[in-house]
């Protein structure tokens, strides 16, 4: 069931990150017009910008220390088995 909803969110996750990527490079386009607009420096505009691009990274970091941990322990109960492959290819009888 968790797999599920993982493949499920795994679409909606993608184009989220392309809008947010778009729209970061829209507003470095334009930032040349919004700082005098709204009264900012650019040590603001700096801040600002520096502050939206880390977030999603810091609040990203709990899932992956999650992540991290649920992959150290032992599997429970799920394994894959893949076919062995045989080390030595042997020819048909009667070719030689």
């Amino acid at each position: 069931m968790a797999r599920k909803v993982y493949w499920g969110l795994l679409p909606l996750l993608t184009v989220m990150g392309v809008f947010i990527y778009l729209d970061r490079s829209n507003l470095s386009f334009i930032s040349g017009q919004i700082i005098p607009a709204l009264g900012l420096t650019n040590a603001d505009y700096g801040l600002g910008s520096g502050a939206c691009r880390e977030a999603p990274l810091q609040l990203r970091r709990p899932a992956l220390v999650a992540a991290a941990a649920q992959a150290s322990r032992p599997a429970s109960g799920f394994q894959v088995s893949l076919p062995r492959q045989h080390s030595s290819m042997s020819s048909p009888s009667g070719s030689g």
